[in-house]
């Protein structure tokens, strides 16, 4: 499995490394996010700066990932976009539903006060 995950204190970052396609890839991302809930992690990242790509099946994960997480009280940010994976969820408006940030450091910045 290419998925890395790293904890920063209450700060869980899953880091996949591969496109998100409905690949080994995508379902290792989905069951870290479904244990993180059943833990009931409230603060993630994934820094999706190695996909250079994700299609509906990706996309599925982040939202019910982000949907979870927002049930909960939580928060979970995505940073690090490729152009590629940008250009899918501005065109599916799903950058106005994501806390976005450039980079993985802005991200634990954001989450430092929660």
């Amino acid at each position: 499995m290419k998925l890395e995950k790293l904890a920063r204190g209450k700060v869980v970052i899953l880091s996949p490394k591969t496109s998100l396609t409905g690949n080994d890839e995508t379902f290792a991302l989905r069951e870290a996010l479904q244990k993180l809930a059943e833990e009931d992690n409230k603060l993630a990242i994934v820094n999706l700066e190695k996909v250079p790509y994700l299609n509906s099946t990706g996309i599925g994960v982040l939202v019910a990932g982000h949907q979870e997480y927002a049930k909960r009280g939580g928060r979970l940010l995505l940073c690090c976009l490729r152009d590629s994976v940008e250009n899918v969820l501005v065109i599916t408006k799903l950058t106005e539903v994501f806390e976005v940030f450039p980079n993985q450091e802005e991200a634990l910045a954001s989450l430092a006060t929660a």
